[in-house]
């Protein structure tokens, strides 16, 4: 089932255990990275409260016992967002109480899916489409049987990855 990004949005934050994310693109473009991005492309200093608002969100989820996880898969040569969520935003989340894991793809080929998606609950798929700049543009739901596989997906990923700690070693 489609839904808008204002839907996935209200979606995102109702899930009762817990969410994974699975974060594919080498490049995202939306509203909240844009701006990161240019800041830390000019070679300023990170801003104090970059990211405050997303950080406030995690910590209030992690405060309620809600688990959250993402495995961003990475590849060299580091695109310029790579670079900028390796050191910029991941480790704010990661403070915050956001699991992070790296799958770095360079030297192997993974049996994953190509495309972004998030698992709620063990129980609902949100597969996010974005266009060839990394501009999210809608999604979809998936639910029922079809959800086991990305169950999977997801199991793989985990054991494929490394916690953000280990990589930054």
């Amino acid at each position: 089932m489609r839904m808008t990004l204002a839907e996935f949005g209200a979606m995102s934050l109702a899930f009762k255990k817990s969410a994974f994310r699975f974060e594919t693109l080498p490049h995202y473009a939306g509203e909240s990275e844009r701006a990161g991005l240019a800041l830390f492309l000019s070679g300023a200093e990170k801003p104090a409260d970059h990211n405050e608002r997303t950080h406030e969100t995690m910590r209030r989820l992690a405060a309620e016992g809600k688990k959250v996880q993402k495995v961003k898969v990475v590849s060299r040569p580091y695109t310029d967002y790579t670079r900028y969520a390796l050191e910029w935003s991941i480790p704010g989340s990661v403070a915050a109480g956001w699991e992070h894991r790296i799958l770095d793809v360079t030297d192997r080929n993974v049996d994953l899916p190509t495309f972004d998606y998030w698992l709620y609950d063990d129980s609902k798929v949100v597969v996010v489409n974005y266009d060839d700049d990394g501009v999210p543009v809608d999604a979809e739901l998936i639910e029922g049987d079809d959800v086991e596989r990305y169950r999977r997906w997801r199991d793989l990923a985990l054991e494929e990855s490394v916690p953000f700690s280990v990589f930054r070693a």
